[in-house]
């Protein structure tokens, strides 16, 4: 708490030209003028004591008497000494129309939009017979808001505009620009930042993200938040999170072409779009839905993993942002496309992993059968498909806690091996106790077989992306304390003597720990494929 006794004059002081100096207390008052000209003195020593200056109505009266001697406050409509606007990023707009059969509606549109958005203080049609049809004045914050919304314009009005300027310009006179309230936007910043680090006592990536898709939808009081990840091919985004009115990440938007209208661009550009006019903007399929749900803005942000998009971030809300929302969106973006960095790090050591555990495949084959005693533990191999059978029927049934299972390939789940386990571990579910997490390829037999299973609550099921070079096996890790990985010398047979080669049983901690470490690896991939 900052007391008038000890009111130090260089509280974040900025001086502008020779004779103004305005502190951090100077710009509280300002903003607050900016909002309601007709503010008393007792409101706004109120206003500043709610953020930690103890400033007395007498004070605050003394500094608005000084505003106004210092020119400062040149009227109660809360006109600001130009030089302070000068301080913000300036731009001064020209366009030249192109003229088609709905010009005349576009122009509408522009005009309306303009007098609605507080980012312009001033904007004229021009009449003379000129090079341009129009002049207008923009004020932003920041570069980065600047160029948002630039993105934004010409994306809504590109079917009107043939040509566009933007010059940096210096104000000379302005009127009606309410002043950034800075501790303001510093405090909401410190909030993202507050939301941010509370993520981090998640562990799990998935977790993370949706809690940060969640977050969104609280912070700006959106209607819904969605978070689409790229496909390996590039040519889709698959919807892997979603916060709001709509949670379901199945339906008509769960797969997203890359060459869309609306998120697609902003993956392949990797630029933001966003807009404060969702109902006539041109990039929105299902205009008559919006207007519906009553949705005013979008924004959309790429997520950024080595200079490539991997993902894209949308959030729709039933308010209208202000260039300060889209800027800190973007620090929510910029944090998650940091997660998934941290994440596609360790997903080349996964698949690093994965080669390795297909080398163990490779490498069961030893001479002869043999068992071998390592660590007070044993590591055997077997070629005998009929004692694989029953082996892996008895380390089912011995299953006190946790069963992990991998399918590599369709046809190892669809063989008499693997349709037996099935049987088992539906069994094993409905005697109750047991939790089963399940890893097989993308198929849709494969998901009508296993629907049963998934429904019950301590089973959960992942399906991975098989591709030509999958070596055909299944692993089993009993308890985290037994494991079992069947090699299958040609899973295109049906009869298990021509399609299992051999397999490879352990009780060694260090080995089994050893498969669980690539199953889990697997797992959470399996969660992005």
């Amino acid at each position: 708490m900052i007391d008038d006794k000890n009111n130090s004059k260089d509280i974040g002081r900025t001086v502008y030209g020779n004779h103004i100096s305005l502190d951090e207390i100077d710009k509280v008052i300002l903003s607050q003028l900016g909002r309601n000209a007709d503010i008393s003195s007792y409101q706004i020593a109120n206003e500043l004591k709610d953020i930690g200056y103890n400033i007395t109505i007498r004070v605050v009266r003394q500094r608005l008497q000084r505003l106004e001697k210092s020119s400062v406050v040149l009227g109660y409509s809360a006109v600001l000494k130009p030089k302070i606007v000068s301080e913000k990023v300036n731009r001064t707009i020209i366009l030249k129309f192109k003229f088609s059969e709905n010009a005349q509606l576009l122009i509408d549109r522009l005009k309306n939009y303009l007098e609605e958005a507080l980012f312009c203080p001033y904007s004229a049609r021009l009449t003379s017979g000129g090079d341009y049809d129009w002049i207008c004045h923009f004020v932003f914050d920041s570069i980065e808001q600047y160029e948002l919304e630039k993105n934004n314009f010409l994306s809504r009005f590109g079917g009107l505009i043939s040509d566009y300027r933007s010059y940096e310009s210096k104000v000379i006179k302005a009127s009606h620009y309410t002043i950034l309230d800075e501790h303001d936007l510093n405090e909401r910043r410190w909030r993202v930042y507050k939301i941010l680090d509370s993520i981090k006592k998640y562990e799990n990536i998935n977790d993370k993200l949706q809690i940060m898709v969640e977050s969104l939808v609280k912070y700006f009081d959106a209607k819904f938040a969605r978070l689409w990840i790229v496909d390996e091919e590039r040519q889709n985004l698959i919807l892997k999170f979603s916060a709001g009115k709509y949670k379901n990440i199945d339906g008509e938007f769960s797969r997203v072409s890359i060459d869309s209208l609306k998120i697609g661009p902003i993956a392949k550009t990797k630029k933001p779009a966003i807009t404060n006019d969702v109902v006539n903007d041109p990039r929105i399929r299902y205009p008559d839905w919006a207007k519906k749900e009553n949705l005013k803005s979008f924004a959309g942000y790429p997520l950024i993993y080595n200079g490539e998009s991997v993902g894209v971030l949308a959030l729709f809300s039933e308010k209208k942002l202000r260039p300060s929302d889209f800027e800190l969106l973007g620090i929510f973006c910029d944090h998650i496309s940091k997660e998934l960095s941290v994440f596609f790090d360790a997903l080349k050591i996964v698949r690093q992993q994965q080669s390795i555990f297909d080398m163990l495949c490779k490498v069961i084959i030893p001479a002869k059968q043999r068992t071998e005693e390592i660590e007070e533990g044993i590591i055997e191999t077997i070629h005998d498909p009929d004692k694989i059978h029953k082996l892996a029927s008895e380390l089912v049934k011995s299953a006190m806690d946790e069963i992990l299972i991998s399918f590599s390939t369709v046809n190892v789940f669809c063989s008499q091996l693997g349709k037996g386990i099935m049987e088992l571990l539906e069994e094993a579910v409905s005697q109750g106790g047991v939790k089963i997490r399940m890893l097989s390829p993308m198929d849709n037999k494969i998901k009508e077989t296993t629907q049963k299973l998934k429904e019950e609550q301590q089973t959960h099921i992942r399906y991975s992306k098989q591709s030509s070079q999958t070596k055909p096996t299944i692993l089993m890790i009993i308890d985290n304390a037994l494991s079992l990985i069947v090699d299958f010398k040609d899973d295109k047979k049906q009869n298990s003597y021509e399609a299992i080669g051999l397999a490879s049983y352990s009780n060694n901690k260090s080995t089994v720990l050893m498969y669980a470490a690539i199953f889990e690896n697997l797992w959470t991939q399996a969660k992005f494929t």
